[in-house]
């Protein structure tokens, strides 16, 4: 039951006698009307939920939206501020280089020493 009253509409009241055809096209235009109002709460609160459901989900796209892009602004920031020098690059490189070769010269060292 959708908690309307669901009775029947009990129209003998108004007409003790046979009704004539204006008293039977209001009845029916009541009748239509009950009908259609019926239909249209039923609709009605069924769209609620619905209603309510786009907004949330509306409010939490926007939500995540600004997140993201709030992390990607952030993200360059990071990026640049964490960015090396090409200095410390050039004597990364080098130290490395220099590395290597002692690696090699202390293989060679060592068969000569065995």
């Amino acid at each position: 039951s959708s908690g309307i009253n669901d009775e029947v509409l009990d129209l003998t009241h108004c007409c003790s006698t046979v009704p004539s055809t204006e008293e039977q096209a209001i009845i029916e235009m009541q009748v239509s009307i009950f009908a259609y109002w019926k239909v249209s709460f039923k609709r009605v609160v069924d769209l609620i939920p619905m209603i309510i459901r786009c907004d949330l989900e509306a409010f939490i796209n926007e939500g995540i939206e600004k997140e993201t892009n709030d992390l990607l602004v952030n993200y360059k920031k990071l990026e640049n501020f964490m960015a090396q020098s090409v200095e410390v690059v050039e004597q990364r490189e080098r130290l490395l280089e220099s590395k290597r070769r002692l690696e090699e010269a202390m293989k060679i060292f060592s068969k000569l020493v065995m």
